[in-house]
């Protein structure tokens, strides 16, 4: 089920909620104060922060990838590319 962020009206104090798509309230009670609270936008999962994180397809050992441009880099230095379908016998190559 999805999660959803709700704003207090009086607080400021912003909870997330899990609701289905389908019984989402536009309103809910805030758990700090008890106060009405309106659902808010989230940001998108693709605006938050690059996490790092060990990417096993550069070539024999897992590689530590810190950022897109990093990611980028490594690529070019490696002389991998994007590839969707990877084919046997064809080690490093980006999948």
């Amino acid at each position: 089920m999805p999660v959803y962020d709700y704003e207090c009206i009086k607080c400021g104090n912003i909870d997330e909620r899990i609701y289905s798509m389908v019984n989402k309230p536009k309103t809910d009670i805030c758990a700090k104060c008890g106060s009405e609270a309106k659902s808010i936008l989230s940001p998108s999962a693709d605006r938050r922060e690059w996490d790092p994180y060990w990417d096993e397809n550069m070539g024999d050992k897992p590689v530590l990838v810190e950022s897109r441009a990093h990611r980028e880099q490594l690529k070019k230095e490696r002389g991998l590319t994007d590839q969707f379908h990877r084919k046997p016998g064809m080690p490093g190559q980006w999948v």
